[in-house]
């Protein structure tokens, strides 16, 4: 298997920890260590001062583990596998999949939950959601995407990057879709519990599916993403002991203190996540008021749940890259483009998770109406590494003087590569300037579920026109998107000769009865099928 680069991560990897002011991050503000200890009880306290630092239990900490599964209503700690987040999508996808299958995922999405599928040569197919409906995902549309040859349903919900939540009678029939069709059904739950209107929270799929994985973890909602730690539960039997199994190719085992922070932090996590909650509704309230300051440049869906959500652009002359690239070079802020998730160029990603969102936010209202001016900012040098100390004096020669310091070297930029040249033409004026011309929508884009939707055409022309697939006539979706996904998403990248594509690490029956010798040789060439006839294909 051969995996694309993640841009997310590789975006972030530039910025996260140099640049100044974070508007994009996804999780909540970290927890202190001494904060966590401080909510140990009696019993997790003399596990954590008792602690050895040797292997733990592949599968998880027993408490450990019969704590998460107190969080669901039809799971034992037997039900349940600790691992990181990021490993348990890699593992549980290879165990799913393999070549030839076809999968459908929740889109846009972070990168994995599609990406480990296509580099296993599946096909992806992808459902879309619809903007223009406050970021609903329709249940007709998922299952106009089933084929014969459909083997798992991947979803994200509360959903990353737009902060979407469907209901509980639309969550009910995207579950139904996977019963009727045999699938198993791979929820991303990492969001929940971070709902705005917390009567608004769905039931875990494992709770309402016996083929569904549910996958959460320690990073969203806790605020604790430098533990690592993570799980999927699942009623699934057979598929847990292939997981199991798989891991011991990945991590084998959790780091045995971040197992019994964890622990402490779940008994703790009514109080931990109202801390988080609160700040979450706050920052989504002061985020409202600056998109109301600014609608002739920014709309959006407000989100339901979680900590992000993916407002637009609206000047066509303005793309999210050039505006997201200006925002960190010039002011030290970071904002995520939509081109990241391989969704256009007329979206930026919010945060909401930290408490220095409102002074980073403030930031950026200064970036923008400076930009709107043509007044530079005050503070332009956002991004530079700390500069070298200056060298010590050498030591001076007999009679002779002292030689002077060395100068320090000039501190490199974050990003030494050359600007890239803008999407839009002319200055931020020029660009900008258009965004007068865009007229606030008359209604909000997300209606409420009794409102009947607007006319699309009563939309703003630069709401409509940016993005490859909204710009399409209705009737044409698929094609587009289509187009769109086979230019950023290879589906057939190159392996070693005589190498079978999406073949796996573990062969058929490796964990059935007594387990057969891994064989990794590579088996014989094989034909690659035809490809389908053209618009036969949903990716």
């Amino acid at each position: 298997m051969r995996l694309d680069p993640f841009k997310l991560e590789r975006y972030l990897a530039q910025y996260e920890f140099s640049a100044p002011h974070q508007l994009s991050c996804s999780d909540c503000d970290g927890l202190a260590l001494g904060d966590v200890l401080a909510l140990a009880g009696d019993e997790t306290r003399r596990l954590w001062d008792d602690l050895r630092l040797g292997y733990t239990e592949s599968s998880g900490h027993p408490l450990l583990r019969a704590e998460i599964a107190g969080q669901y209503t039809d799971v034992g700690e037997d039900d349940v596998l600790v691992a990181g987040p990021q490993e348990l999508i890699f593992v549980v996808t290879n165990c799913l999949v393999r070549n030839g299958d076809h999968v459908v995922c929740t889109y846009p999405a972070y990168q994995s939950l599609y990406q480990v599928a296509e580099s296993l040569h599946c096909e992806v197919s992808f459902w879309e959601a619809d903007e223009r409906s406050g970021w609903r995902f329709d249940p007709e549309v998922l299952a106009s995407l089933v084929r014969p040859s459909t083997r798992v349903l991947v979803v994200n919900f509360p959903h990353n990057p737009t902060g979407y939540l469907p209901s509980r009678d639309e969550f009910d029939a995207i579950v139904e879709v996977a019963r009727r069709h045999d699938l198993t059904l791979l929820c991303d739950e990492m969001y929940r519990g971070l709902e705005h209107d917390e009567a608004q929270r769905l039931p875990a799929a494992v709770d309402l599916y016996e083929h569904a994985v549910s996958l959460s973890g320690m990073s969203k909602v806790y605020g604790l993403a430098g533990l690592r730690v993570g799980w999927i539960a699942t009623r699934d039997a057979r598929l847990l002991k292939r997981v199991t199994g798989f891991k011991d190719y990945t991590s084998i085992c959790s780091s045995a203190p971040s197992e019994i922070l964890s622990l402490i932090a779940l008994r703790a996590r009514v109080q931990i996540v109202e801390r988080h909650l609160a700040r979450v509704r706050r920052n989504r309230d002061v985020l409202a008021d600056f998109i109301d300051t600014y609608a002739n440049l920014f709309a959006w869906n407000a989100p339901r749940a979680g900590t992000v959500c993916l407002p637009r652009v609206l000047p066509e002359t303005l793309s999210a890259d050039d505006l997201c690239r200006e925002a960190v070079n010039d002011a030290g802020v970071v904002l995520v483009p939509s081109s990241v998730f391989d969704y256009g160029d007329r979206h930026v990603r919010f945060g909401l998770g930290r408490e220095a969102f409102p002074d980073a936010l403030a930031v950026f209202d200064r970036f923008l109406d400076a930009k709107l001016r043509g007044v530079p900012m005050q503070s332009s040098a956002a991004i530079v590494e700390s500069p070298a100390p200056p060298a010590a004096p050498a030591p001076p020669e007999p009679a002779a003087p002292p030689e002077p310091a060395a100068p320090p070297e000039p501190a490199p930029a974050l990003d030494a590569s050359p600007p890239a040249e803008p999407v839009g033409s002319g200055s931020w004026d020029d660009r900008l300037a258009s965004a007068d011309a865009v007229p606030k929508p008359e209604v909000e884009l997300a209606p409420e579920p009794d409102q009947e939707l607007p006319p699309w055409e009563d939309f703003p022309p630069s709401a409509k026109d940016a993005h490859p697939v909204a710009s399409t006539p209705l009737a044409e979706p698929a094609a587009a998107l289509s187009a769109t996904v086979e230019d950023a998403l290879p589906l057939e990248p190159d392996l070693p000769e005589g190498v079978e594509r999406g073949a796996g690490l573990l062969p058929d029956g490796f964990f059935d009865g007594e387990p057969e010798p891994l064989i990794l040789e590579p088996e014989a060439p094989v034909d690659e099928p035809a490809p389908p006839p053209p618009g036969d294909q949903d990716s």
